[in-house]
């Protein structure tokens, strides 16, 4: 404010505040020095405008972010076990005749850590069929493992204009690649729409060859709503300071505004 005043600039900070019922809350203050008929600084012209809920959004969202990086974590870790059990049943495979029992244990090892995973994970083949769909999956979609496996995938969750693309991400993981992190939105079983993030892995036979793949969603739909509110919030900020102070009537309804005044 002091250098605001010496310089004639208009100056602008974050505060926060106490309500009378003890709720925190945030606010821009805004001011700028107006001088007298003799280019002196006489008064000095304020404004504060409470910004609580885009705070609030902002810590939300951050949170969010933080939640969704440790799962982002957590899934790499996961698909890392998932790699290194795929590599003990390749092993196995080598010697089938003798080791027929240690591969129903590591299956079922495997079987107990996918169903586990707390990130929705689905195997599916080269022509879209589902095979296998965990317990996050059930979670996620409302869609139970009866009634979504061996039926393809655009029938199911997918919504029509991603049907393309997601042929084009079955073709790329039956050619050996990997799809991280394409966001995308899903057909949950009660007709609404989940934001995720999706992704898919080949998987690979005794002999190298790709004999299905895993695909996996990162539920992102809280964060999404939390975007769009920010930028909801961010654009009634602006459109407040862009505005003259008065009341005017617009569009049927009375909006009281700011106004700068020399």
């Amino acid at each position: 404010v002091n250098r605001s005043i010496k310089d004639g600039e208009m100056f602008q900070y974050e505060m926060r505040f106490t309500r009378p019922n003890g709720q925190q809350g945030f606010a821009i203050g805004t001011g700028k020095p107006l001088k007298n008929s003799k280019r002196q600084i006489g008064t000095l012209w304020g404004s504060i405008q409470d910004f609580t809920d885009r705070k609030r959004g902002e810590q939300a969202l951050k949170e969010n972010e933080e939640r969704y990086a440790a799962q982002n974590s957590l899934l790499q870790e996961r698909n890392h076990q998932l790699e290194k059990r795929q590599n003990e049943l390749t092993a196995v495979n080598q010697s089938l005749s003798e080791a027929y029992s240690a591969l129903e244990e590591v299956t079922q090892k495997f079987q107990e850590l996918y169903q586990g995973l707390p990130v929705p994970c689905f195997t599916f083949d080269v022509e879209g069929r589902i095979h296998d769909w965990n317990t996050a999956c059930v979670e996620l979609t409302g869609y139970s493992a009866q009634e979504i496996e061996d039926r393809v995938l655009w029938d199911t969750f997918y919504l029509p204009a991603n049907l393309e693309a997601g042929r084009a991400i079955i073709q790329t993981v039956f050619l050996g690649n990997r799809v991280q992190g394409d966001e995308w939105e899903i057909r949950c079983a009660n007709k609404s729409v989940c934001h995720v993030l999706h992704s898919a892995y080949p998987l690979r036979g005794a002999q190298g060859h790709i004999i299905g793949a895993i695909g996996t969603f990162v539920d992102i739909s809280a964060r999404k709503r939390m975007e769009a509110a920010l930028v909801l919030s961010q654009r009634k900020f602006t459109l407040t300071y862009a505005l003259p102070m008065e009341q005017v009537f617009t569009h049927g309804m009375i909006i009281t505004v700011m106004q700068y005044r020399n």
